[in-house]
């Protein structure tokens, strides 16, 4: 250490300087790679995962939408309202299946996959006790098609929303 007593002060200033713009640079490298890493990661997260993410939203969306329906038909007393809540099913039931194709056509993980055939398995279970609820409703059985809105087609509906959540 004593060669750095002996330097002159300018030699010595000009050392330090230069150790410290060296660990500027290196940092600097370091940030900028690590920065390229995130921006890797968030171009993964909004072309791959962010678009199943809004499907997924508005599946759960639309279902819930088909399930408010089916609790309007239940509990209207006349053809006109009923009829239309029949119509309003059916778009969503349209939307439904349109984005079902859009969210097929996107790149997905195992889990992700998985969790969605759970969900097109209990969907269609819940579309078919649909089917039975309406029926109820346009010949007037109130009691029955609430009733059976509270058994089977409640589970199915629960499970098809918890497999998309």
């Amino acid at each position: 250490m004593q060669w750095f007593i002996d330097m002159r002060i300018m030699n010595k200033l000009l050392l330090s300087f230069g150790i410290i713009l060296s660990i500027m640079g290196g940092l600097g490298w370091f940030a900028s790679s690590q920065m390229s890493l995130v921006n890797d990661k968030s171009t993964e997260i909004s072309s791959n995962w962010l678009p199943s993410v809004q499907e997924c939203g508005k599946l759960n969306s639309l279902i819930l939408e088909v399930r408010n329906a089916e609790y309007g038909h239940a509990i209207s007393e006349d053809e006109k309202n009923m009829a239309d809540y029949e119509r309003r099913i059916e778009q969503y039931k349209i939307a439904i299946e349109n984005v079902r194709s859009a969210y097929e056509k996107l790149p997905s993980l195992e889990e992700e996959n998985r969790l969605y055939q759970e969900y097109k398995h209990h969907w269609d279970l819940y579309i078919k006790e649909n089917a039975q609820i309406i029926a109820l409703s346009r010949a007037m059985k109130t009691q029955e098609a609430t009733e059976a809105m509270r058994g089977t087609s409640r589970t199915e509906y629960y499970a098809a929303k918890d497999a998309l959540d």
